[in-house]
């Protein structure tokens, strides 16, 4: 599928106010750093143009602008995320259609050095003051039951490790390490289910290279394509877990745990003593659900991969090679070990320490 053709965003964007004198010689495309979209500057006005590869939250390519620009929309008064100036209707020439969002000049994280910054943009995100029940939608909403939302999430997934399917893309030894972390988190989860649990909108997906650093120092989330309302110790687990740091190749840092420390430690500077108190019990736990949902995610992607679907999106081919050598090596039952030692070890890692 071709995504777009230059004519045909340059009349798209012609329509949003500002844009009205744009030229197809005004294009310019981004190298790619992610799967789900392209990434179109259009020079001289500091904007880009969000275009979808596919979509991952919704059945058609509308709905799923729809979301996104609710997620923008959402997450615009914390201040950490980039402007929404307009959408592009799906059309001929355009089939995804696409977001005209805020440019934002930074760089990726020197995670080490920038973990401070995450955690406060973070934190303002979280700090949101939650809408009424009958506002949320479309967003995803697990507000009543954060935990069983993720276990549900976590559920669908898990199910690709029983698939015929799963043997040609995952070793035995690496299977057998998710399935006995799935078997170990239920009873934990279980223990769980009465305490308070705070709720709150949350990236969902804040894996580090979804960042930029501004020269400020401000950490701005990039991509908001599945915002949602559910816990703040997902979005924690999710920035600073090996499956993530490791994920993107312009970050590729597994974090010691001094870092992790300091990370739990700025979070918990944004915080009253009641929040925290509240967020404390879930912090770990959620540790181990989130490498389980990144796990298995990586799994259900090497499936899909032979089936054809993430070339269908236009993906350079050595680009989506990397990706798929990166989530290979993320997958070997060595680098799985090594991860789980965080819990498993003989000084296994608390982050309710640093509240």
């Amino acid at each position: 599928m071709t995504l777009y053709d230059r004519a045909a965003l340059a009349t798209a964007l012609a329509r949003v106010p500002g844009f009205q004198r744009v030229a197809a010689d005004d294009f310019e495309e981004l190298a790619a750093d992610g799967i789900a979209h392209a990434h179109v500057r259009v020079r001289g006005y500091g904007r880009l143009v969000r275009i979808p590869r596919f979509s991952q939250v919704a059945s058609d390519a509308r709905a799923h602008l729809d979301y996104q620009a609710v997620c923008f929309a959402r997450a615009a008064p914390a201040g950490v995320t980039p402007r929404l100036f307009g959408m592009l209707e799906p059309a001929a020439g355009l089939p995804m259609g696409g977001l005209v969002v805020e440019e934002i000049l930074g760089r990726v994280p020197d995670l080490v050095r920038d973990l401070p910054a995450l955690a406060a943009s973070l934190a303002r995100l979280h700090g949101l003051a939650l809408p009424p029940p009958p506002e949320r939608p479309p967003l995803v909403d697990h507000t009543a039951d954060p935990l069983a939302g993720a276990r549900a999430h976590l559920a669908r997934q898990a199910k690709g490790l029983d698939d015929d399917a799963t043997a040609a893309v995952l070793a035995p030894a690496a299977r057998a390490i998710l399935l006995e972390e799935l078997a170990a988190l239920a009873p934990l989860l279980d223990r769980l289910g009465v305490a308070p649990q705070p709720a709150s909108l949350i990236a969902f997906d804040c894996h580090p290279g979804n960042f930029l650093v501004e020269p400020s120092g401000r950490a701005v989330l990039v991509d908001l394509e599945r915002v949602q309302y559910g816990t703040p110790a997902s979005d924690l687990a999710h920035a600073t877990l090996p499956t993530s740091t490791l994920w993107d190749r312009r970050v590729d840092v597994a974090l010691p745990r001094p870092a992790l420390e300091t990370f739990y430690a700025a979070y918990r500077g944004a915080l009253d003593a009641d929040r925290a108190a509240q967020l404390r019990p879930w912090l770990a736990p959620f540790r181990r659900l989130i490498f389980l949902r990144s796990a298995t995610w990586f799994v259900r992607f090497l499936g899909e991969t032979r089936a054809g679907r993430w070339s269908a999106g236009s993906l350079d081919p050595d680009f989506l090679a990397e990706v798929e050598r990166r989530i290979r090596a993320l997958l070997e039952p060595a680098r799985l070990d090594a991860i789980r030692d965080e819990w498993r070890g003989h000084a296994p890692f608390d982050p309710g320490a640093c509240f």
